[in-house]
């Protein structure tokens, strides 16, 4: 009898694991921005278009050591930005690019350098709900209608689990 008690236990917990990941399956998280680097190095940005998403930060890597640069925004572009003077071996502060578009900038030392900073529209951003477009029917808030039946399932059997396994465990 222990053995078939055992064997419910595990039989139990396992169709709650499955259930619990099951649920969590169709939950999303939001993308999250990255941080981005151009490097100069011989009095060149590299790369010279960088290709990035809205929310993206950028950084510009001084690698030539005894020249100063700026990384600093074309007349006319908005919003306009300028990492001041970078010393050779440092790094600017960031720069986050809050909207699309195309970021033409240069350096105010050396005017020959020239880049640009593309940035493209983010996806369609999903907020930390569970996912719709899964096949399963969606409530009138846009979510699965069936992340929290599964949820609630999942953790019942859970509770299920540990009560065999305390009723299991008093009998001995």
């Amino acid at each position: 009898m222990t053995h078939h008690r055992s064997l419910a236990t595990f039989v139990i917990g396992a169709l709650a694991a499955i259930v619990l990941a099951g649920s969590l399956a169709l939950w999303d998280t939001p993308a999250r921005a990255a941080n981005q680097q151009v490097s100069i190095s011989g009095a060149a940005f590299s790369p010279a278009t960088l290709t990035i998403s809205v929310g993206d930060k950028v950084t510009w890597q001084n690698n030539d050591a005894n020249l100063t640069h700026t990384a600093s925004s074309d007349a006319g572009v908005s919003p306009a930005f300028d990492t001041g003077g970078i010393s050779g071996g440092a790094t600017s502060s960031a720069v986050t690019f809050s909207q699309a578009g195309t970021f033409a900038y240069h350096c105010t030392i050396h005017p020959g350098m020239q880049a640009t900073i593309v940035v493209q529209a983010a996806a369609a951003a999903t907020p930390a709900v569970p996912k719709t477009g899964t096949g399963l029917a969606a409530d009138d808030a846009g979510g699965s209608s069936l992340f929290l039946p599964l949820f609630a399932a999942g953790a019942a059997l859970v509770a299920a689990s540990g009560a065999f396994a305390f009723v299991a465990a008093r009998r001995r």
